[in-house]
């Protein structure tokens, strides 16, 4: 993805897009780090499972709202 978001009409398709929205960041910036991130992610041999079972053996029961 990082390569992908370097392409010239990548570059081109997200200013169009973020002036048609009024977005104040108009340039596509951090491409390495922001879809770095999701190369990892996406590019791992095997799954990435997030899963609270073992906190909760732990006696983690609770939780706070934060939204």
């Amino acid at each position: 993805m990082a390569e992908w978001a370097k392409r010239d009409e990548v570059k081109h398709a997200w200013k169009e897009l973020a002036e048609e929205n009024g977005l104040t960041q108009t340039d596509l910036v951090d491409v390495e780090r922001v879809f770095g991130f999701l190369d990892g992610t996406l590019c791992r041999p095997a799954p990435l499972n997030f899963s609270m079972d073992k906190s909760r053996k732990l006696g983690w029961h609770g939780f706070v709202d934060s939204t």
